[in-house]
């Protein structure tokens, strides 16, 4: 997964990963709750973060993340 960010000199060192978990009320009763496992992944180089808890998997949420990153380091790139 990290290994799309080598060629911007970046490697699984550089990312901070946390995780948490996201519940939301679905309806008017109490009972209507969903529960997310969210993502949080920071670039300390560039000082950028992302979150992600709209899926129920860590792993999706962390692939959107990373996608996330990867399009915002392209442009912070193309810029310079």
């Amino acid at each position: 997964m990290y290994s799309q960010f080598e060629k911007y000199g970046l490697t699984r060192a550089d990312f901070i990963t946390d995780t948490y978990r996201s519940t939301e009320t679905t309806g008017t009763l109490t009972h209507d709750i969903s529960t997310f496992e969210g993502v949080s992944v920071k670039i300390k180089s560039f000082q950028i973060g992302v979150s992600s808890h709209g899926e129920r998997s860590q792993i999706l949420n962390l692939h959107k993340c990373l996608t996330m990153l990867m399009a915002i380091i392209k442009d912070m790139c193309e810029e310079v």
